[in-house]
């Protein structure tokens, strides 16, 4: 079965992942507690899931930071696609993997 993470902060939202992906057949892990990047990357790793659904505006912790401390912590290049309400990447964001350093 496919393992899903979902990271996201609002609980409407990670809710309703969450019903929707189970529906569909999926293993899914919700984090609700938001630590370190480092922490958030070890707890993504142990639980090593196909696919991570990560919110990058977390509270005390920038997702893309924890995108970084993932490739860090796999030593792997840990793949990085942004989906946004209006299809446009926010200003500011850079989608190339050397920029999350």
């Amino acid at each position: 079965m496919t393992k899903i993470i979902i990271v996201e902060d609002d609980g409407m939202i990670r809710q309703e992942l969450q019903r929707f992906l189970s529906g569909e057949g999926y293993e899914v892990f919700c984090v609700e507690e938001f630590g370190s990047a480092q922490a958030m990357a070890e707890c993504i790793c142990q639980a090593a899931p196909q696919l991570v659904l990560l919110d990058v505006n977390l509270p005390g912790v920038d997702g893309l930071r924890i995108c970084a401390a993932t490739e860090r912590f796999l030593q792997i290049p840990f793949p990085l696609r942004y989906f946004v309400q209006n299809g446009a990447v926010p200003s500011g964001m850079n989608c190339s993997p050397s920029s999350r350093q």
